[in-house]
């Protein structure tokens, strides 16, 4: 009798690690999937729909610069940035890791840029961003980082 609650109980335990393991999949698959929109969206430089993809307290940086604080304030730079025009930007997520309602992925960028003046210039590198789930469990940007290569 107590081996067969001892195997009920594993039988319970395994199901629950797959049913985890299964929504971190599908959480996975998910945040890959918004950054590819992200990248997109930023190719299309639509300030209102990207500032959508961060929580309202959220922070952007580029290393060495000044943080960027909230989602008016992402949107305002955006915004003042319209007259670059995005050529083509690429994002990457090489690396996602999900711990329930928090992500964190390392990825690489690539973009093509050109100036209000016309000067075309390109940019790399690699960033971090910290994402949440929200309460309507949809992931939202929490903090990123833009680290350029040199």
């Amino acid at each position: 009798m107590r081996l067969r609650s001892l195997a009920n109980g594993l039988a319970v335990a395994a199901i629950a690690v797959c049913i985890n393991a299964a929504a971190a999949s599908s959480d996975v698959s998910e945040i890959a999937g918004r950054t590819q929109r992200y990248s997109d969206l930023l190719a299309k430089m639509d300030a209102e729909a990207l500032a959508a993809f961060y929580v309202a307290d959220a922070q952007v940086s580029v290393t060495g610069g000044q943080a960027i604080k909230g989602r008016e304030a992402i949107k305002a730079h955006l915004q003042a940035n319209m007259g670059y025009q995005v050529l083509s930007d690429v994002m990457t997520a090489d690396s996602i890791a999900v711990n329930g309602a928090a992500a964190a992925v390392d990825g690489t960028y690539t973009q093509q840029m050109r100036t209000p003046k016309g000067k075309e210039f390109s940019a790399h590198g690699k960033y971090k961003a910290d994402w949440v789930k929200d309460k309507d469990g949809v992931w939202r940007i929490k903090a990123m980082v833009a680290m350029p290569a040199d």
